[in-house]
């Protein structure tokens, strides 16, 4: 079988074939995906971010401290947004500190449940600013689906380590939550 590419513009019978085509051989177009797999390999080795190991990029100057900051700040999120789509009113009010704030996440929650919420979780990737009191203000993305289809929130909080644990101490006005 003779695969050749149809340029637009006729060929110069004198100058050399095109390395696409199949009269090329074989050999060439071997060593070209031989030299392509090792590169796409190494680019599907890239780290993702997930709900165990999220990706934190910063607004502000990256602390030393940046990335148990992040999974610290990341795990009270994911932990308070499991709690409110599921209606655990105690670990709310145990991880967020601003009474304001933890009746806008427990609505949250209840109007999540009440839409028929599916796979609802916090965007492994937030965005971290950190603060000179010590607090981090963090923006973030909710995602999921109900029974009448995708949800996506952006929301915007602020964090603060209290006994050794990171806890919501304020959340930004006109958000969802």
């Amino acid at each position: 079988m003779n695969l050749t590419l149809t340029p637009l513009v006729p060929p110069n019978p004198a100058a050399p074939r095109p390395f696409w085509t199949a009269a090329a051989g074989h050999a060439r177009a071997l060593l070209i995906l031989t030299a392509l797999v090792p590169l796409l390999t190494a680019c599907s080795l890239v780290s993702l971010p997930s709900q165990s190991k999220p990706i934190c990029s910063w607004s502000s100057n990256v602390p030393p401290d940046a990335d148990a900051i992040c999974r610290g700040t990341f795990g009270t999120i994911s932990s308070v947004l499991t709690a409110a789509v599921r209606g655990d009113a105690v670990t709310v009010r145990r991880l967020v500190v601003s009474g304001v704030a933890a009746r806008k996440i427990f609505a949250y929650g209840a109007y999540v449940r009440a839409a028929g919420s599916k796979d609802i979780h916090a965007v492994a990737a937030p965005t971290l600013d950190a603060r000179p009191d010590g607090s981090v203000f963090v923006v973030f993305y909710i995602v999921g689906h109900t029974r009448t289809g995708k949800l996506s929130d952006a929301e915007a909080i602020t964090l603060a380590q209290r006994s050794g644990r990171w806890v919501v101490t304020a959340d930004e006005r006109h958000e969802a939550w």
